[in-house]
Order: C-alpha cells, then structure tokens, then sequence
C-alpha cells in the first residue's frame, strides 16, 4: 500500500506498545491513542520513513481497514513528534 502525496499510514499503538525499555501507558480509549508507528508513506514525504514512531492529534486523520486492521491515513506536516 502505498498512500497519495504527502501523507502516511499509521498503526495506532496498542497498550502493551513500547519505545526501547519505556512502556507507552494505557489510554482511555485505547483504539484512540495518539501515538503509533509509520508503517506506509507518500512519494513526497521525505522526512519520515515506515517504522519510525510518531506522536499526532488523534482527531485527524483517516481511519479504514485494510486485510482486517484499522489504520490511519495522516498528513504528514501534521505530526507532532517522531520518537527516537
């Protein structure tokens, strides 16, 4: 899958998700998060790549289905972080 211009598809974190030894905490809603990880990008993004784990406004954004899981669609100059 390949998203349009210069957006990316994302996989919400889930709550056993983690960065390096740090556990992401347990949301409300946790099909809600607002942090996930890259796992499609556009051909014009170029500051992000498929893996890297990102923050974002969980209002924005697209969701869909693709072979039975939910992902996102964002535009990628709407991010807010992208966690190393």
């Amino acid at each position: 899958m390949t998203p349009t211009n210069d957006n990316v598809v994302i996989r919400r974190a889930k709550p056993e998700d983690k960065v390096g030894s740090i556990y992401i905490p347990l949301a409300k809603n946790a099909d809600k998060t607002s942090d996930g990880v890259i796992v499609a990008v556009g051909p014009k993004v170029t500051d992000v790549k498929a893996g890297d784990y990102v923050v974002f406004n969980r209002y924005l954004g697209q969701e869909f289905v693709h072979e039975g899981e939910t992902l996102l669609v964002y535009p990628v100059d709407r991010l807010f972080a992208v966690l190393t």
